[in-house]
This record gives C-alpha cells, structure tokens and sequence, in this order.
C-alpha cells in the first residue's frame, strides 16, 4: 500500500470425502470364524481466511518497530457415514498362504449426525528492534461457536467460548554470530463437547516456554540453534470407561526437551539441513488409567542434502535425498503396547527450465513397513509405502 505498509489476505474452500472399507472379524456362536464387509466413511467441507496489515517504521534512530494487525476466520462440518446393507463372509480360513474373494464395499450413504463448528480470531504482534535487542510481543482473541445436529431430532444449543491468549519473546545478539533467545506462549483449546452428565468439560490450557541459542559459523555458511523447552498442559480428555462415547477431564500433561537444527553449505550448491528432538512427556498426576502419555516419541530426526547446478545460463538442476525417522512411543496410556520405530529415506531430483520447475520425488525408497502413532491399541496406522511423485511448478509472475 505504501513502502511502510503491506496487505496480505488470503482465503481456502475445501470439500473432501473420505471412503473405508470395515471387515470386523468375529466367531460366531456356532464357531464359524466370520467377517462382516461394511461400507464407513465421512464427508465435510471447510472455509477458511485471513487478512493482516505489516507496519514497519522508526521511530528513532537507535529503535525499528514492526507491527501486525489481523484477522482469521475459520469454519467447516463433517459428516461420518456408513453403509446400511453389509455383507458377511463365512466361513474365513485362518491357515496360511489362504485368500478368500472380497466383494466390494457397499455404498456409505447414512449420516446420523453433522458437527460444525466456527472460529474467529483478531491478533496484534509487535517486534522491536533496539539493535542487538529485539523484543518480541503479541495478543491474541479467539471466538469460538460449534453445534452438533443428530438427524431426526430437534437441533441442540450452540456451544460458544472465548480466550485471550498472550506472547513474548527477546533476541539479544551477544556478538555478531552468537545470539541468545527466549519466548513464552499461553495456548487455549476450547471443549466444546459434555461428560455423560450433561457438564461442559473444561477447556485445555497450555503454557510453551524456551530458551535457546543461535551460532553463525563460517561467515553464515552454516547455523546452528539448540534450545530447551518446556510444554505444558493444565488437564487432558479420557474416555469415560463406564459411559462410552463421553468423556472425562484426565490429568495435565508435561513435555520437557531439547531442539537441534543444523543448516549449512558444505560447498557451492551443496547444502545440508539436520535436526533432532528429544522430548520427554509425563503426566502432571498419573494414575492407574493413565500411566504414560501415548502417541508421543521420545524422539524425532530428521537429515536432508542437495545438490543444485547451473547447466546453461537458463536450465538448471539437482538431486536431493533424506532420512527422516522417529522412536518408539505408546499407544495406550498403561504403557502395555508398543509402537516400533519408524524411518524412511527419500530422494528426489528437479529441474528448472523455461520458468518451469520439476521435481521428481520417490517417498520410501526401500518401501520400508512404518507404522504410525496412535491412542488406540485396537488401531495401528500404516504410514505411506514406496511411492512416486512428480510435481511441475509454473511462475506466473
């Protein structure tokens, strides 16, 4: 709008449909091992957008102030569906090296209920610059709206909520390499659903903190930041064991740990970028049902290269390749089921040609068996198998 002042707006629409195939296994009363196929699935849509204003002014000659101003709105449904009809298998041979004919999965067309929901938020951030001193502060409203419609009966309240949540933050450059840094976040998930008593249950409330240091090496060539945080949440939600399908308020929970981030360019063209996390979770009150915090690995890692040349002054090109992986975690909160770790390695070359751009990726190269995280030990995710992409990237501008 002017060289101080900058507007950005932006907006998203998206529809989805998600189609499962069920196959519940069962032995019936006569001991005739039995699958049922059923058709599950769910459909929604969601709209999003934002718009911000970017201040950026000095007001002294030792002092370069930067402020945001904005707003997000946010809003969607979803709708889980099943099959009405199903079909049943019998008898299943359990030998091995045995396959049975599956037919197809009937049409998941019943909806029971919608879930919709709303959010509204304005914020502000300031940054200001004192040189070697950089404070960083912000604030934040939230609105929040969502209503639940089970088909066939009359519509139930809209649930409504609203927080203000706060940010801090300071860089101060030691030297001209070596920089210290630290910030502090309040965070509010709000609960919109009940326990089986009809009660609200209480939103969740965090507070992120950490402080960390930055190093440039090499005349910036290479940057090195490491940090300690501490992530914390004031309760959780439980299943309530005696009412399925409601919940309960469960203990807060704690993450302690550390960030490693590694950039740097080993030689023209050559880059590599590394990190590693290790976080440690527990529960503020553990009890006999909630012993170990689950669907969290201990730690994340992550190691990435490539390589980029200029072949004639308008075609340019590379490779790349990475290996990315986590530990183990739990996927109950007994501690009584393990997820293995995961890791996988992929590659990927790209070319620049004619304001093109073309990346050619392989995911899981070695079509390694990862599993994901979960809460459940009933289900265990299976991450991506070996997969091929090609993405072509046109500059309009």
């Amino acid at each position: 709008m002017t060289p101080n002042v900058s507007f950005v707006a932006r907006g998203l629409h998206d529809d989805n449909e998600l189609g499962l195939d069920v196959y519940p296994f069962y032995v019936s009363s006569a001991g005739i091992p039995t699958v049922s196929v059923r058709g599950s699935g769910q459909v929604g849509k969601s709209d999003a957008a934002d718009a911000f204003f970017r201040i950026h002014f000095k007001p002294a000659d030792f002092l370069s102030v930067r402020l945001n101003a904005g707003y997000n709105y946010s809003s969607g449904y979803f709708e889980p569906r099943s099959s009405t009809a199903y079909d049943i298998i019998r008898p299943v041979p359990l030998g091995e090296n045995t396959s049975i004919p599956v037919p197809p999965r009937p049409a998941a067309t019943e909806s029971s209920f919608r879930l919709s929901s709303q959010q509204e938020g304005v914020f502000g951030q300031a940054l200001l610059d004192f040189g070697r001193v950089k404070l960083l502060g912000g604030i934040r409203r939230n609105w929040y709206e969502s209503t639940f419609d089970f088909f066939g009966f009359d519509p139930f309240p809209a649930d409504r909520d609203a927080a203000t949540v706060p940010n801090f933050g300071a860089v101060v450059d030691v030297t001209d390499t070596f920089s210290i840094f630290g910030n502090y976040v309040e965070g509010l998930v709000a609960s919109t659903s009940t326990d089986f008593q009809g009660e609200r249950l209480p939103n969740i409330k965090s507070t992120n903190k950490e402080v960390g240091i930055k190093l440039d090496l090499w005349n910036d060539h290479a940057t090195i930041n490491a940090s300690y945080f501490d992530l914390q949440q004031d309760n959780t939600l439980v299943n309530d064991p005696e009412h399925p399908g409601y919940s309960l308020p469960g203990p807060g929970q704690r993450g302690r740990g550390i960030d490693l981030n590694v950039v740097g360019q080993v030689m023209r063209g050559w880059t590599v970028q590394a990190s590693f996390t290790r976080t440690k979770y527990h529960y503020l009150s553990p009890s006999d049902y909630k012993k170990v915090v689950a669907r969290q690995p201990r730690d994340t890692y992550s190691i990435y290269s490539n390589y980029r040349t200029q072949f004639t002054p308008d075609i340019s090109g590379g490779v790349g390749a990475g290996l990315f992986g986590r530990s183990s975690s739990y996927a109950e909160n007994l501690g009584e089921y393990v997820v293995p770790a995961a890791r996988q390695v992929d590659v990927n070359a790209f070319l620049t040609v004619a304001g093109f751009d073309f990346n050619l990726g392989i995911r899981n190269i070695f079509d390694r068996r990862n599993y994901g995280t979960t809460t459940a030990s009933d289900f265990l995710p299976v991450d991506e198998p070996r997969n091929v992409r090609l993405t072509v990237t046109k500059r309009l501008f």
